[in-house]
Protein backbone atom coordinates (compact mmCIF):
# COMPACT_ATOMS: atom_id res chain seq x y z
CA UNK A 1 0.00 0.00 0.00
CA UNK A 2 1.30 3.41 -0.90
CA UNK A 3 0.37 6.08 1.61
CA UNK A 4 1.94 9.35 2.74
CA UNK A 5 4.99 9.02 4.97
CA UNK A 6 3.15 10.98 7.67
CA UNK A 7 0.71 8.04 7.97
CA UNK A 8 3.06 5.08 7.57
CA UNK A 9 6.39 6.33 8.84
CA UNK A 10 7.89 4.91 5.62
CA UNK A 11 8.82 6.82 2.48
CA UNK A 12 6.29 6.62 -0.33
CA UNK A 13 6.90 4.64 -3.51
CA UNK A 14 8.68 6.45 -6.32
CA UNK A 15 6.41 5.32 -9.14
CA UNK A 16 8.86 6.65 -11.73
CA UNK A 17 11.87 4.91 -10.18
CA UNK A 18 13.26 1.37 -10.27
CA UNK A 19 11.33 0.15 -7.24
CA UNK A 20 8.03 0.61 -9.07
CA UNK A 21 8.87 -2.35 -11.31
CA UNK A 22 8.57 -4.64 -8.28
CA UNK A 23 4.83 -3.99 -8.09
CA UNK A 24 1.98 -5.19 -10.27
CA UNK A 25 -1.43 -3.62 -10.64
CA UNK A 26 -4.27 -5.72 -9.27
CA UNK A 27 -7.44 -5.36 -11.34
CA UNK A 28 -10.47 -4.02 -9.52
CA UNK A 29 -14.00 -5.12 -10.38
CA UNK A 30 -16.87 -2.67 -10.10
CA UNK A 31 -20.03 -3.57 -8.22
CA UNK A 32 -22.00 -3.58 -11.49
CA UNK A 33 -19.47 -6.00 -12.99
CA UNK A 34 -19.71 -8.32 -9.98
CA UNK A 35 -23.51 -8.11 -10.09
CA UNK A 36 -23.30 -9.44 -13.65
CA UNK A 37 -21.02 -12.27 -12.47
CA UNK A 38 -23.62 -13.24 -9.86
CA UNK A 39 -26.33 -13.15 -12.54
CA UNK A 40 -24.22 -15.38 -14.77
CA UNK A 41 -23.70 -17.84 -11.91
CA UNK A 42 -27.45 -17.87 -11.22
CA UNK A 43 -28.19 -18.61 -14.88
CA UNK A 44 -25.99 -21.72 -14.73
CA UNK A 45 -28.05 -23.25 -11.90
CA UNK A 46 -31.13 -25.50 -12.06
CA UNK A 47 -34.41 -23.69 -12.72
CA UNK A 48 -35.45 -23.79 -9.05
CA UNK A 49 -32.13 -22.48 -7.76
CA UNK A 50 -31.98 -19.87 -10.51
CA UNK A 51 -35.36 -18.45 -9.44
CA UNK A 52 -34.31 -18.26 -5.80
CA UNK A 53 -31.03 -16.54 -6.70
CA UNK A 54 -32.79 -14.04 -8.98
CA UNK A 55 -35.15 -13.15 -6.12
CA UNK A 56 -32.11 -12.57 -3.90
CA UNK A 57 -30.56 -10.30 -6.53
CA UNK A 58 -33.73 -8.26 -6.97
CA UNK A 59 -34.17 -5.50 -4.41
CA UNK A 60 -32.19 -4.02 -1.56
CA UNK A 61 -28.81 -5.41 -0.53
CA UNK A 62 -28.45 -7.86 -3.43
CA UNK A 63 -24.84 -8.76 -2.58
CA UNK A 64 -25.65 -9.72 1.02
CA UNK A 65 -28.85 -11.52 0.01
CA UNK A 66 -27.05 -13.42 -2.76
CA UNK A 67 -24.30 -14.54 -0.37
CA UNK A 68 -26.83 -15.67 2.25
CA UNK A 69 -28.84 -17.50 -0.41
CA UNK A 70 -25.90 -19.45 -1.83
CA UNK A 71 -25.04 -20.50 1.73
CA UNK A 72 -28.65 -21.55 2.41
CA UNK A 73 -28.73 -23.53 -0.85
CA UNK A 74 -25.45 -25.23 0.05
CA UNK A 75 -23.75 -24.02 -3.15
CA UNK A 76 -21.37 -21.57 -1.52
CA UNK A 77 -18.25 -23.55 -2.49
CA UNK A 78 -19.52 -23.72 -6.06
CA UNK A 79 -20.02 -19.93 -6.01
CA UNK A 80 -16.57 -19.30 -4.52
CA UNK A 81 -14.99 -21.48 -7.24
CA UNK A 82 -16.95 -19.61 -9.92
CA UNK A 83 -15.91 -16.25 -8.47
CA UNK A 84 -12.24 -17.35 -8.22
CA UNK A 85 -12.30 -18.52 -11.83
CA UNK A 86 -13.69 -15.14 -12.91
CA UNK A 87 -10.96 -13.30 -10.96
CA UNK A 88 -8.26 -15.56 -12.39
CA UNK A 89 -9.50 -14.88 -15.93
CA UNK A 90 -9.42 -11.09 -15.56
CA UNK A 91 -5.92 -11.22 -14.05
CA UNK A 92 -4.39 -13.13 -16.93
Amino acid sequence: MDAPQSLTGEPGIDWDGEEASAFIEIPVSSSSEMFQVMMEFARKQSADRMKVLFVALDGRNPFRRFKNTVIELGIDEEWFDFERMYARNIMT
